[in-house]
C-alpha cells in the first residue's frame, strides 16, 4: 500500500511507484508453469516432426519468460522505482519512455480487461517517439489506435491501488497545468 500525500511542486518533487512484487511474482510463476508444460510436450512427442516444431515453441517461451524475468520480476525483487512522477515530467520506468508535463494535453483511465492504466494525451507526440526503440515504435503506434495517444501506462505492476496512482497523476498534471 503505497501512501500520497499531495505537496505543491517544488524543484525536487518526485513521486515514486515501487513495482507491485506480488503480481510480478503470480505471473512469473504462471509463466514458469507454462514453460514446464511446454518443454514436458515435447519430451513426450515421438513424431520428430512435430518435436522440432515443439522445441522452436519451447525456445520462444523460454524467450519470453527470461525477458519477463529480466523486466519485471527481477526489478521488484530489488525494489526498483517502476513509474516517476517529477515535478519536470512523467517517466515510464519499465518501456524507458518520459514525456514533459508541458506536452501533456490530457489524461483519461482506460481498462484492460480486469486490470486498467492511464492513457495520457500528448500534443506533440514526436516526443515521445522519438526516444523509442525500432520494437516500440509499432507497439506505440497500435496504442495510439486503441487509445488516441501512443502512452498508456497499465498498473498491472504498479504498487498502490489504482485510483491511488491515478490520482497522483492527475494531481501532478493539474498542478502543471495550473502553473
Amino acid at each position: 500500500m503505497v501512501t500520497l500525500i499531495f505537496l505543491p511542486m517544488t524543484d525536487n518533487y518526485s513521486t515514486k511507484f515501487k513495482f507491485d512484487l506480488l503480481s510480478a511474482f503470480i505471473a512469473g510463476m504462471g509463466l514458469c508453469l507454462l514453460f514446464i508444460f511446454f518443454v514436458y510436450k515435447t519430451s513426450t512427442i515421438a513424431d520428430i516432426q512435430n518435436e522440432r516444431t515443439l522445441i522452436f515453441y519451447d525456445f520462444a517461451a523460454g524467450l519470453g519468460l527470461a525477458y519477463f524475468l529480466y523486466k519485471y520480476l527481477l526489478p521488484a525483487l530489488s525494489g526498483q522505482t517502476i513509474l516517476e512522477l517529477t515535478k519536470d515530467k512523467i517517466i515510464d520506468h519499465v518501456n524507458n519512455r518520459a514525456v514533459t508535463w508541458k506536452n501533456v494535453k490530457a489524461i483519461r483511465k482506460v481498462r484492460f480487461g480486469k486490470s486498467s492504466g492511464v492513457a495520457i494525451e500528448l500534443f506533440d507526440k514526436t516526443e515521445l517517439t522519438d526516444q523509442l526503440n525500432f520494437i516500440q515504435k509499432p507497439l506505440c503506434y497500435i496504442e495510439d489506435i486503441f487509445y488516441g495517444t501512443p502512452l498508456v501506462i497499465a498498473f498491472q505492476y504498479v504498487s498502490g491501488g489504482n485510483s491511488e496512482i491515478l490520482s497522483a497523476i492527475e494531481n501532478c498534471f493539474l498542478q502543471k497545468k495550473d502553473s
